[in-house]
Order: structure tokens, then C-alpha cells, then sequence
């Protein structure tokens, strides 16, 4: 639920009202700055409840009591959790408490802007050109995310958080450059292909593997097969018309076989 908020003039105007309410009730007519000296409230005086009213509507017309007394009721209403509702005193919402401390662990924002500034540096030094910019609420994302210890890839982050591959990776290598996090092994993705395992805290990344060629890759594998599982192909004979080979003879290895 929404309400105005209340102004300077309306609080001014509530504490004035109030205090006039507290006086009355103690027994005193309100203060003011002609009076030198106290003097008692008697409710059955006509012209002292006449003052009293005159001067609790001059109060009044000076701000809006109904914002603050209403806007303070929109303030406690327990389905907005502003407040926590069961403190006798104004506290926060345990929500928001809770928040605030998740907000306590995400790197500053200086220290995004300044690994960003370092990082598009970089890339162009190296002739890649610059790096789009990310936001802090996604890099918090993922640093919390990264926060429980477990091992993630990129697709594994973007997966969890709902967010693009790409955008997951760029903020992996925000937070490494804040040593916030680092590669702790690579592994072999669902396709096949090499992917950086992050793990939370700072550390030296690991060194990505030298890709290993196809022609390698097949020697490999020839290596693993035992020389009597190779399968030897036969030279290959062409078909001859049996009258040929009655008068010529075999085909063997380019030569006729008598």
C-alpha cells in the first residue's frame, strides 16, 4: 500500500497539536510565548476550551496531520514489511536485515568500476577492443552464488541464475580480477570442449591445457588398440574372367601369377 509522504510543515504541525493534547491532559492550558507564568486547564471553562480549540485548529492548519498519522499506519501495516512486527520498538524488517547483510559482501562498486576499467585496458591493448559494461546487481548475483564453495563452469552459473552464457562469463572474469574468484581445474564440458571451473576466494588460476590436434588425438588412439585387434585389409584384387586367369594366372600385387 502506497501513501503521500508526509512533509516538514506536517510534522511540525502534528508534534504542535500533540503537545497542546499533552499539555491539556496534565492540567495546563498551552504554552505560549506571551504566557510568563502556568495556568490550570478547568474543561468546564467555556473560554479556556474555546482557546484550547482556537489554538489546536491554528496548529493543525499548518501541515496535514492525517499523512502523518495515516502514512505511520502504511509504515506498520505488517504486509509491507517495513517494520518488523513483532519488536516493540522500530526495527527493521527481518527481510531487510537479511538483504542488507547479503549487500555487506558484494564487492563496492568502486572496485567493479576500477577491475572494468583494467579489464577494457586490457582488451585493448591486445586489439580486441572493449568490453561491455555489467551491472552490479549481476555481479552480486553470481558472487553470492559462487559464495557456497561449489565448483561451477560458466554454463553451470548462467543455468542456475537464469542468465546468458556469455554475460555469466563476463562477470567470472569481473570477479577474478577482484580475487574474489578464481579457475580451480578445467574440465570437459558436454561437448567435449575444455571449460575454466571457477571456485570461490582468491588463487592462482589454472593453466588451460594445450589443445591436443586431431592427428594426435587418432595416434592416440592407434596406440591404445593392441597390433592383433588392428584389422589388416587385403590388397585389394580386381575381378578377372576365369578363362583370363586359365590363360594368364593369378593377380598378385600388379603382376600375373602363372
Amino acid at each position: 500500500m502506497k501513501m503521500a509522504r508526509a512533509s516538514e510543515a506536517d510534522l511540525e504541525a502534528a508534534l504542535a497539536v500533540t503537545q497542546i493534547f499533552g499539555d491539556v491532559e496534565k492540567g495546563y492550558m498551552p504554552a505560549s510565548d506571551d504566557d510568563d507564568g502556568i495556568e490550570w486547564f478547568d474543561r468546564d471553562d467555556a473560554d479556556q476550551c474555546r482557546v484550547v480549540l482556537g489554538k489546536l485548529l491554528d496548529a493543525a492548519s499548518k501541515g496535514s496531520i492525517f499523512r502523518v498519522v495515516f502514512g505511520m499506519a502504511v509504515l506498520l501495516d505488517p504486509r509491507n514489511e517495513v517494520l518488523d512486527p513483532d519488536a516493540d520498538t522500530l526495527e527493521r524488517h527481518p527481510k531487510i536485515i537479511s538483504a542488507l547483510a547479503q549487500l555487506d559482501a558484494v564487492p563496492p562498486p568502486y572496485a567493479a568500476g576500477a577491475a572494468l576499467r583494467m579489464a577494457r585496458h586490457r582488451a585493448a591493448r591486445n586489439g580486441r577492443g572493449g568490453m561491455k559494461a555489467i551491472s552490479l546487481s549481476t555481479l552480486s548475483r553470481v558472487f553470492h552464488l559462487m559464495k557456497d564453495g561449489k565448483q561451477r563452469t560458466g554454463s553451470n552459473v548462467a543455468r542456475e541464475l537464469h542468465i546468458v552464457h556469455t554475460t555469466a562469463l563476463h562477470a567470472l572474469r569481473v570477479l577474478n580480477e577482484q580475487r574474489e574468484v578464481h579457475i580451480r581445474r578445467y574440465g570437459k564440458n558436454k561437448t567435449g570442449t575444455l571449460a575454466a571451473v571457477w571456485i570461490v576466494g582468491a588463487g592462482e588460476n589454472a593453466v588451460r591445457p594445450t589443445p591436443v590436434s586431431r592427428k594426435e588425438r587418432r595416434r592416440r588412439a592407434r596406440a591404445r588398440v593392441a597390433p592383433a585387434e588392428i584389422e589388416v585389409r587385403e590388397t585389394f584384387r580386381p575381378f578377372r574372367d576365369p578363362m583370363v586367369v586359365a590363360l594368364f594366372g593369378e593377380y598378385t600385387n600388379g603382376r600375373t601369377q602363372a
